[in-house]
């Protein structure tokens, strides 16, 4: 079994809510799916960038891999930790070699990409996975979320 919650907002002013109100659907599906949960967020693009979500059991590894490609890049990579994920904006001139970097990481794997779009996904209780990443605080025009009961 499983649970799928989704929301499109088309009122502009509930764009900071969103993550909120997404969080408020994905806890109402914990017995559809009480295993596992995800959800994409879309928010707000930064031209010229591209999003990417890493996950790692440890963040750190993460933040130590983006601080070593910026370094070797002299740029700078805004990027975000939420629980064992990390988002990261990262200049399309620069993915590839991103990308090459992230691959000599065992311990990091990509779990999504996109211009607007960041993904999270984690095993435990969808809302307690939802309190992890903090989805509460999470703003911008449409979400979707998911959850899993495993056999």
């Amino acid at each position: 079994m499983c649970g799928i919650v989704g929301l499109f907002l088309k009122d502009e002013t509930l764009a900071p809510r969103l993550g909120e109100l997404l969080a408020g659907m994905l806890s109402t599906m914990c017995e559809r799916g009480p295993d596992s949960a995800g959800f994409a967020v879309y928010g707000s693009e930064e031209p010229g960038t591209l999003k990417l979500t890493l996950r790692s059991a440890q963040a750190g590894e993460i933040v130590d891999l983006i601080a070593r490609v910026a370094g070797a890049l002299d740029i700078s990579l805004p990027h975000a930790v939420h629980d064992t994920h990390v988002v990261v904006s990262v200049p399309q001139t620069h993915v590839d070699y991103f990308l090459l970097e992230v691959a000599k990481a065992p311990a990091v794997r990509m779990v999504g990409s996109g211009r607007r779009m960041q993904i999270f996904k984690e095993v435990g209780r969808p809302d307690q996975v939802a309190d992890r990443f903090g989805l509460s605080c999470m703003a911008g025009t449409h979400a979707i979320g998911h959850t899993r009961m495993a056999n």
